[in-house]
C-alpha cells in the first residue's frame, strides 16, 4: 500500500526502540519503574518514547504542589499517575525521537495518509491507518516478549501502551488491553479511574472556594 514497507518499518522502529530504552532504563538506574510505551498522534506523523517511574511521579506531583499546595501531593500523584503529558521522559526535552530514519519513515506514511484525506479514500484510510497502527502494538509486543519491560518488579503491576494524544480513557484502556496482563489491565482500568474522580473533585472544591484558593491564596 503506497510504498510503504510495513514489515521494514516494524524492524526498524523494534530496532530503534529497543537501543532507545535500554538508554532511558539505565537513566533510571535504582527507580521503579511502571510505565512504557509509544507516544504518537492520530496520523502517526511521529513516535517518540515515554515512561515514567514511581519515583518520577512524586516528583512531578511535588512540582504540582508547589503550584497548588492546597492539593495534597498523594492526591496529585494518582491524578498524573496515567497522563503521558507528565510522564518525565514525555516531558524532557533531551528526550528525541529513536533516530532520523525512523522519523523520516513516519513522516513519509503520514503524508500518504493525508494524501488519502484529501482524495476521499475512506475505506483506504481504514486500511492503511490500521497497518500504522499494527506496526506499533507488533514492535512494542516484541519488545515486551524480550523482557525489555522485565524491569518492573512484577509485570501485572507495569504498563506497556501506545499513547495518542486524543485517546479517550477508555481507549487507552482498550488499547492497554492489546499488551498487558488481564490483571495488570484491571489495575490500569482503576487507577485511571481514580485519578480522574479525584481531579474532579478537586475541580469541584476549587470551583466552590474561589480563584485564591485555586491559587494558593490566603
Amino acid at each position: 500500500m503506497g510504498d510503504v514497507d510495513f514489515n521494514e518499518l516494524t524492524a526498524i522502529l523494534i530496532d530503534s526502540a529497543r537501543r532507545t530504552f535500554r538508554e532511558l532504563i539505565r537513566r533510571f538506574v535504582g527507580e521503579r519503574f511502571y510505565a512504557f510505551g509509544l507516544w504518537t498522534e492520530p496520523l502517526y506523523s511521529f513516535v517518540a518514547p515515554t515512561l515514567n517511574t514511581e519515583e518520577a511521579l512524586l516528583r512531578s506531583a511535588r512540582d504540582y504542589h508547589e503550584r497548588s499546595p492546597q492539593i495534597p501531593i498523594g492526591d496529585l500523584a494518582c491524578s498524573l499517575r496515567w497522563n503521558p503529558g507528565d510522564f518525565e521522559v514525555h516531558r524532557r526535552s533531551d528526550v528525541t525521537l529513536f533516530d532520523p530514519q525512523l522519523d523520516n519513515a513516519f513522516s513519509h506514511a503520514a503524508k500518504i495518509l493525508n494524501d488519502i484525506i484529501r482524495s476521499g479514500g475512506d475505506a483506504e484510510f481504514d486500511e492503511f491507518h490500521s497497518r500504522l497502527d499494527n506496526v506499533l502494538y507488533t514492535s512494542l509486543a516484541a519488545l515486551d516478549s524480550e523482557g525489555t519491560f522485565g524491569i518492573c518488579d512484577d509485570r501485572n503491576s507495569c504498563i506497556a501502551n501506545i499513547w495518542i494524544g486524543d485517546r479517550s480513557d477508555e481507549e487507552a484502556v482498550e488499547a492497554a488491553s492489546r499488551l498487558n496482563p488481564a490483571q495488570a489491565v484491571e489495575m490500569y482500568r482503576r487507577q485511571i479511574q481514580r485519578g480522574r474522580e479525584i481531579g474532579e473533585e478537586w475541580f469541584r472544591r476549587q470551583r466552590l472556594m474561589g480563584p485564591e484558593s485555586a491559587s494558593g491564596g490566603s
